[in-house]
């Protein structure tokens, strides 16, 4: 089994529990209102925050729903990078392409290009979120 990440499990769960935890704090919404937004109790959401339990699928969306953020700020939260892909058609999986930071954007003229580019090759790309249906 290969592992495709840079977090191990346990690091993941304590990442998405400080990402809840700061943002629910940032945004001065107590531990119980979260819970009661999310439809869990109280308790649950306490050991979510201090990684002592790992979120269902179902969980996270109830809770990037109250929240009113995209599922991946749940891991990355206000990290200033972007994972940029492309599709490979070929294999039909999605390959990265870019990884960026505020010090490397490109310029204005250069990232129109870019776009342009990334909208041809079948690329996901969006300041945006995602809306699935």
């Amino acid at each position: 089994m290969t592992h495709c990440g840079v977090f191990s499990h346990m690091k993941l769960r304590h990442q998405v529990g400080l990402n809840i935890q700061k943002l629910r704090r940032e945004r001065g919404i107590s531990q119980e209102d979260l819970a009661l937004m999310a439809k869990v109790n109280r308790g649950y959401m306490g050991k979510l925050e201090n990684a002592k339990n790992s979120a269902s699928l179902d969980m996270v969306e109830r809770i990037v729903t109250a929240l009113n953020v995209v599922p991946s700020w749940l891991l990355v939260g206000d990290e200033p990078f972007q994972f940029v892909q492309r599709f490979d058609k070929e294999k039909g999986v999605f390959r990265p392409m870019e990884i960026a930071d505020e010090s490397s954007k490109p310029s204005p003229k250069k990232s129109k290009r870019l776009k342009a580019n990334i909208a041809q090759e079948g690329v996901i790309l969006s300041d945006e979120p995602a809306i699935v249906v």
